[in-house]
């Protein structure tokens, strides 16, 4: 990235923090909020000349093509929510950047959130709607919250889907130190809401189910990636998941690794880890995937005498955040594996990162480094360093 390029994004980000707002309106029964996230990114891919593996996209392509090199319109999110009486809740949210776009992103799609929510009780809470689901502790975290700009390879949102049309139920106890979720899905995850499905299930009819339980210390957020709190007492949360499918359709070459959606029964494991104390901090996590695949799918065996391969990976992040320098700090592993039947087909990542908060979340840079660790390896989709750099505006 050239000394233009900097500038021009410095420029950006000092004329419009000063917008930083939130609107809202309340009647003292009923209230609305109004919100959003822009957010603007360069990026920029290094690439070897001797790496035979030079992918842009899916594509091999000639080593010195740097197309991928660009200015991105990262997000441009509104949101509005708000309560109707003591007891419900709702929210709509959409990313105008992803307008246009059929894909089922589960990174970046363009509809976010369209669920309302019920409170019989406070611990209690019924969820209905287009929303995340509970699984990973990764996924639930918010964009605006994350202090890089893409996530690990296993949470992304292209192995397994991050949000969906469904029902959840939470029930909470001890302060909501402990929380159980439960929940049933259509399957399609984001593509229930693009063209690839119409909004249809497949022939089976079948649906997805999920449940999670999560043990805490103390009251946690997904969203402090950062110990931003400065917390006094060691804070520690530990959390499992899992979810189960069965499909009679796949949606192959939608994603990478056309896992998302698999004709046959696919479940999921996972386990997730936080740490947080006097502004250091850490999460983990770990997810198996284990795929039984019917049809012209079983190719996928590789002809192996077994009925299922498997598939998996995880994450590893430690942090650190400074209040008088209003900064932060980052180095994340992350590894995954598409299919155990395929030898030498790991990829592994190091990321490192540096955050300003000029006005914490709501005004904030952020860059990300991603190094390859297995940049020769023919094998694999994505072997290229890369650069990301940007700011972002919550108003």
């Amino acid at each position: 990235m050239n000394i233009k390029s900097l500038t021009a994004l410095a420029i950006i980000a000092c004329s419009i923090h000063q917008a930083v707002a939130q609107t809202s309106f309340s009647n003292g029964v009923n209230s609305i909020e109004f919100s959003g996230l822009l957010s603007g990114i360069y990026k920029q891919r290094f690439l070897d000349a001797s790496n035979p593996n030079n992918h842009i996209g899916n594509v091999i392509s000639n080593p010195l093509n740097q197309k991928k090199n660009v200015f991105s319109l990262s997000t441009a999110r509104f949101n509005i929510q708000g309560t109707k009486g003591t007891q419900w809740t709702y929210r709509m949210q959409l990313d105008l950047a992803q307008i246009g776009y059929t894909s089922g992103s589960g990174e970046f799609p363009a509809l976010l959130d369209a669920w309302m929510a019920y409170k019989p009780i406070p611990s209690l809470k019924v969820t209905l709607g287009y929303q995340k689901v509970p699984y990973s502790a990764n996924c639930n975290a918010s964009l605006e919250t994350q202090p890089y700009w893409q996530r690990a390879e296993i949470t992304r949102g292209g192995i397994f889907s991050r949000r969906d049309m469904g029902i959840t139920i939470k029930k909470s106890f001890v302060g909501e130190r402990i929380n159980v979720y439960g929940g049933v899905y259509s399957g399609l995850g984001e593509y229930i809401m693009t063209t690839t499905s119409g909004g249809d299930n497949d022939q089976n009819g079948k649906l997805e189910y999920m449940g999670r339980i999560d043990f805490s210390t103390a009251k946690l957020n997904y969203n402090d990636i950062y110990d931003v709190h400065n917390t006094q007492q060691p804070l520690l949360n530990i959390g499992l998941n899992a979810r189960y499918v069965e499909r009679s359709k796949s949606y192959n070459g939608l994603v990478d690794y056309d896992l998302k959606i698999v004709n046959g029964k696919k479940r999921t494991l996972g386990a997730d880890l936080a740490f947080a104390y006097k502004g250091f901090s850490a999460q983990a996590e770990i997810h198996q995937l284990r795929v039984q695949p019917n049809g012209s799918d079983t190719s996928r065996l590789q002809g192996a005498n077994t009925d299922h391969f498997n598939a998996g990976g995880m994450l590893v992040e430690v942090n650190y955040y400074n209040r008088k320098l209003k900064s932060g700090v980052y180095v994340r592993y992350d590894n995954f594996i598409p299919n155990d039947l395929i030898k030498d087909n790991q990829e592994q990542t190091l990321s490192f990162g540096y955050n300003y908060f000029l006005k914490g979340t709501k005004s904030m840079f952020k860059l990300q480094y991603l190094d390859r660790l297995d940049k020769k390896n023919t094998l694999l989709l994505r072997t290229n360093d890369e650069i990301r750099v940007g700011w972002q505006v919550a108003f």
